[in-house]
Parts: C-alpha cells; sequence; structure tokens
C-alpha cells in the first residue's frame, strides 16, 4: 500500500508527463527524449557516438519527411537518434525499446532494418561506412538522389555540432 506522500509524489510525477505530452506532443517529446539521451555525457566517447546519432536522426529526418506528414519527419529522427542508443547506454536495443512506446515501424526499422523506415537507416549506415555501391542501391530504392544525400548529411553534421555546442 502507497502511503498518501508516495501517492501524492505519483500523482505529481503522471502530472509532469501529461503536462509534457500535452506540450510537446508524443512525437515532439520522443525527439526531445533523443536529444537529450544522445548529447548527454561526454566521457568515455560517448559524446562522439552522440553527435554520429544525432547526424542519423537529422539525416533520415530530411530525407524522409514529406509536406503532408510531419509525424513522419519526426519518427525517423528518433529512429536514427536511437539507432545507436544500445552503444551509448550499454545495453540491449530489444530491452531498451521495451522499455518505450514507439511504434511497430520504428521498432521493425531499429532492430532489423526492416519496414519503411529501416530503409533509410540501412541507407545512413552505408554512408558511414563508405560504402558507395549500397548508398547508391538504397538512394535509387528511396528515390534520394546522391547530391541531395551528401548535401543533407553535410547540413546535418554542422547541425550536430551545434546542438552538441550548446
Amino acid at each position: 500500500n502507497y502511503t498518501t506522500e508516495e501517492s501524492s509524489a505519483a500523482s505529481d510525477v503522471y502530472k509532469r508527463q501529461r503536462q509534457a505530452i500535452t506540450i510537446f506532443g508524443y512525437h515532439g517529446l520522443y525527439r526531445w527524449l533523443a536529444m537529450l539521451l544522445v548529447s548527454g555525457d561526454p566521457q568515455n566517447g560517448k559524446s562522439i557516438i552522440g553527435r554520429m546519432a544525432i547526424v542519423r536522426g537529422r539525416v533520415l529526418e530530411q530525407i524522409g519527411k514529406t509536406p503532408d506528414d510531419s509525424k513522419r519527419g519526426d519518427d525517423l529522427f528518433v529512429v536514427g537518434s536511437f539507432s545507436l542508443l544500445d552503444n551509448i547506454l550499454g545495453e540491449p536495443l530489444e530491452k531498451l525499446l521495451n522499455e518505450l512506446s514507439i511504434s511497430y515501424v520504428m521498432r521493425q526499422a531499429l532492430l532489423s532494418r526492416d519496414g519503411p523506415y529501416g530503409l533509410y537507416l540501412s541507407l545512413v549506415e552505408a554512408l558511414e561506412l563508405g560504402d558507395d555501391a549500397q548508398v547508391d542501391n538504397f538512394c535509387s530504392m528511396l528515390e534520394v538522389a546522391r547530391e541531395k544525400l551528401t548535401e543533407v548529411h553535410a547540413a546535418a553534421t554542422e547541425w550536430a555540432d551545434s546542438m552538441m555546442a550548446g
């Protein structure tokens, strides 16, 4: 049984969570959480991984968003940012995702690179590895011009650097 004090504290936490969801919306809240998680403690080289995750998120958002679906860009940002969460937090990604309420499509992309978002994540991973043949293949499948990808990646890197700086 909860004491009155514990019950009140739990109620306050719930109210703060509901307020955050009301202010940011679920997608905005996940985006904020992603930024917070990946840009945290700079020790042990984790800021480098965090920066890489932010770049991934921004690239996916920019190449995958559509004018008629703002949720898609937010989802892709979270997919890119969370794709390195296991490296940042030192826990298996599947375990971490079980604690989050994310869509099946996002989970599918993160765990197996499947589904509509999986191709985007595979594209940015191929770009990071310098696998030009795979990058060209994914660009073709996603109908993304290679030049646009290069521009978006450069802008995302600058954006991530500015976010990490403060």
